[in-house]
Formats: C-alpha cells, sequence, structure tokens
C-alpha cells in the first residue's frame, strides 16, 4: 500500500463528516497507519478514546469509542502542563513503549517487566527528572512503578517531557489500567483492564501509533 501524506487531510475530513467533530491542529507523521483520539467531554475529568487504523488503504474506526478518565485539571496546554497540578497535556505523542507486572504478555509494541527496586524519577531537581530506572541508585528521589497495581500493572508512556526534558513540566504520564472511570486520574489517562488490553495487543509499531488529546472539539450544527 503506497504511503501518502494526503491521507491526513482525508482523516481529517473523515472524523468530520461521520463523527460531526471539528478537530483543531489535527496532524501527524505521514506514514502513520494507527492513530488514537482523546476527546474531552462535559465533564473535564472524563474523556472518549476513539481508535483508527488504514485497513485496504482507508483509514477506519478500529473498535467502539472507548471511555477514559483524564487529570482532575482536565486536558491542559502541554506548554503549560506542571508537576502535579492534575493536568493532562494535549498533544501529539507516539507510542512506543510499555511497562506491566507481567513476565511476557507477547504485545508487539515494545514492552519492560518491572521489578520491585524500578523507580519513576518525578523529583523536577533531579538530573533524572522523568526516566525511567530499572533499579534505584543511591539517594535519587522517585516513585516505585510496582508500588500500586492500580496504576502500574500495565501501562504505555505518554511520552510528554520524555524527550527533552524541562524541569517541573511534568512526569510519569502514562496510559495505565484504572478500575473507577468516576474517578479523575493524576494526569493521565485511565482506561478499564479489559479495554487497555485489547489496546496492548492492537497497537502494532511497524504502523507508527500515534496519541492525539484534543483539547476541546466543536460539534457542528
Amino acid at each position: 500500500m503506497s504511503r501518502n501524506p494526503l491521507r491526513n487531510l482525508f482523516f481529517v475530513l473523515l472524523l468530520f463528516i461521520s463523527h460531526s467533530t471539528l478537530l483543531h491542529s489535527t496532524s501527524f507523521p505521514a506514514e502513520t497507519e494507527q492513530v488514537l483520539f482523546v476527546f474531552p467531554l462535559e465533564n473535564p475529568s472524563r474523556g472518549i478514546l476513539k481508535v483508527f487504523e488504514v485497513k485496504d488503504g482507508f483509514w477506519r474506526q478500529a473498535a467502539a469509542d472507548i471511555p477514559v478518565s483524564l487529570g482532575s485539571a482536565g486536558i491542559l496546554s502541554q506548554t503549560d502542563k506542571r508537576e502535579g497540578d492534575g493536568g493532562t497535556p494535549d498533544g501529539t505523542y507516539p507510542l512506543e513503549r510499555s511497562f506491566g507486572y507481567r513476565e511476557d504478555p507477547s504485545y508487539k509494541i515494545s514492552y519492560r517487566k518491572l521489578t520491585r527496586k524500578d523507580i519513576w524519577v518525578d523529583d523536577p531537581n533531579s538530573k533524572y527528572y522523568n526516566q525511567f530506572l530499572p533499579r534505584k541508585r543511591g539517594k535519587i528521589k522517585g516513585k516505585s512503578v510496582f508500588s500500586n497495581p492500580e496504576i502500574y500493572r500495565l501501562f504505555l508512556v505518554i511520552e510528554h517531557n520524555t524527550k527533552t526534558t524541562i524541569p517541573g513540566h511534568g512526569s510519569m504520564l502514562f496510559i495505565h489500567s484504572w478500575s473507577d472511570l468516576e474517578k479523575p486520574t493524576f494526569g493521565c489517562l485511565g482506561l478499564k483492564m479489559e479495554d487497555l488490553e485489547w489496546l496492548m495487543r492492537w497497537l502494532d509499531p511497524e504502523k507508527l501509533p500515534t496519541l492525539m488529546i484534543l483539547r476541546e472539539f466543536q460539534r457542528s450544527d
């Protein structure tokens, strides 16, 4: 199948016509063949995840809409995101790596089994800020990523502030399991475990899966 960057425009038009939704700044790599859109609902800590993929040369919805929990502050501009503010940052992010408790779930996407000594550094003053450290080193402050099965038994990394890290602009943002969708997350995207498990098996790194979190959308009349 040919890779045509004009598919981006076609996809936006498809969403506008099919879902009566006006998307703002919806651009992603032309080679992408799997896209996840997150839209907010009236309740700022609730949202909808729509998943699309290229099939037979056309963009098609891959599953029914998936309900998600957002941060308590709703979706914020990624430039305004700060550590501990409870906001879910908007923006476009590649989905490249995942972590969890299971030994080998045979996902296509990169997966690493966690151990009790693994931490993720949420200290803005640390040179390791927003980095995963496979073993706690000395006095480095960080959160155990094995201590809370509600979140860490399975999660995908939202690559916000991970490539070029800015101190204090947010850390540990994941798509993770979340049992109570009426309850906001701390800034992550929370999914029911069965939905997250389906998503993990659907994701294919060869299709360059991309997450797009949108702050607002406008319904057409």
